[in-house]
């Protein structure tokens, strides 16, 4: 009898994985630096956003790392790079706030993404641990979450691409969003040149991260602008995918 060949295990990648998080994070994943949203998505496709949010006895099941080899790899920088950019990122992201508002508007409190974080020096990574708030957010997810495959959104190399990206990804399924002028520049943490200014913004924020989606992901998106008298303060996105790309988006 000839002996039965099986097929070779195929491993999925980091940039395979899924980045899944709440709607409710995507103002303070916004915040974030290039640098850090990279350190930050790398462990988010890791969790497995539909188990149970993790007890507080089960530090183990929201601890995470990311090795440089692996961000090497995912973000296309040298092994080197990776070794400063997660070292610096990981001290950054431990300073970072998110600032939580209940429901009634009113209040406020101050969370932190990380309850522990360090770099591994020896092994060339780093290991984090979400806040209880942060598991909230990231697992036991069944509605009103954004979702996409690691490496769309990992060869972006403009905070706002990234950023517009995931926007664009909360929509997918109407493949369509209207948002106010006033708060998109909210939501994308933009600077002060380009609150005052909308040719700033659509200038230096909106048609470089367009063009970067279209160029690295195939999408193309289209801003439509609407205007109460002279002022622009309204813009409609749209967008499809390139024929002669082939994006699952």
């Amino acid at each position: 009898m000839a002996d039965i060949v099986l097929p070779p295990q195929v491993t999925a990648t980091l940039g395979d994985k899924w980045v899944t998080f709440a709607n409710a994070l995507t103002r303070a994943i916004h915040n974030l630096t290039l640098g850090e949203k990279r350190l930050i998505a790398a462990c988010i496709a890791q969790v497995k956003s539909d188990a149970p949010v993790p007890r507080a006895d089960e530090p183990e099941k929201k601890t995470y790392t990311v090795t440089a080899d692996q961000y090497a790899e995912l973000y296309g920088v040298k092994k080197e790079t990776a070794y400063s950019q997660m070292k610096e990122n990981q001290a950054t992201l431990w300073k970072k706030e998110i600032q939580v508002i209940e429901k009634t508007g009113k209040k406020g409190r101050k969370v932190r993404w990380v309850q522990e974080i360090q770099y591994n020096d020896g092994e060339a990574s780093v290991t984090l641990m979400w806040t209880d708030m942060m598991c909230t957010v990231l697992f036991n997810l069944r509605k009103e979450f954004t979702t996409y495959r690691l490496r769309h959104g990992a060869q972006f190399t403009n905070k706002y691409t990234w950023d517009l990206f995931d926007m664009l990804a909360m929509w997918r399924r109407a493949g369509k969003f209207t948002i106010n002028v006033d708060e998109l520049r909210d939501k994308l943490n933009v600077a002060e040149s380009q609150r005052k200014n909308y040719k700033e913004l659509r200038t230096r924020v909106l048609e470089p991260a367009v063009a970067e989606i279209h160029e690295k992901n195939g999408l193309v998106v289209t801003i439509e602008e609407r205007k109460k008298g002279r002022k622009v303060v309204e813009l409609a996105f749209s967008w499809e995918a390139d024929p002669q790309t082939e994006l699952n988006f």
